[in-house]
């Protein structure tokens, strides 16, 4: 009966350390599922997935901001060549248009990648806003 219970308790004592010393696959260097940035830092896939969410964004609305930019240049030389007398009239909104498409990229170019729920608040608001240009602009297109 000794012979069992020291059995038992040795058997127990090692379970019980075997677990405690357990170590998980990324403390053994075995990353599984794991993705490093280019600083090497340990990124999990929802960071992945945020910071992939940014970048991809970021490449369209550069993308809509540039095109923006062409369409305020042709309209302008649309006008100068067109109607003389119409340009002062269209400069204004011309040049409002230029400053509002100019704001949304510095603040595109600035935005600093936070928390994910401001990223969303972020991406929400600006979304609009350029939509709202986007219609504003079609309204003065439609003008001319």
């Amino acid at each position: 009966m000794k012979n069992s219970l020291l059995v038992l308790s040795t058997l127990t004592a090692i379970n019980g350390l075997s677990i405690i010393s357990c170590q998980t696959t990324e403390h053994k260097g075995i990353n599984v599922g794991v993705v490093v940035d280019g600083n090497g830092n340990l990124l999990n896939a929802d960071t992945t997935d945020y910071k992939n969410d940014i970048r991809i964004f970021r490449q369209n609305m550069d993308k809509r901001i540039e095109s923006n930019h062409q369409n305020l240049s042709e309209i302008r030389t649309k006008i100068t060549k067109e109607n003389k007398e119409a340009n002062s009239d269209f400069s204004t909104t011309i040049f409002e248009l230029e400053m509002a498409n100019g704001y949304m990229k510095i603040k595109l170019e600035d935005y600093k990648p936070r928390k994910t729920d401001k990223w969303k608040i972020f991406k929400k608001e600006f979304s609009k806003v350029m939509d709202e240009w986007n219609i504003e602009f079609a309204d003065f297109a439609a003008t001319l």
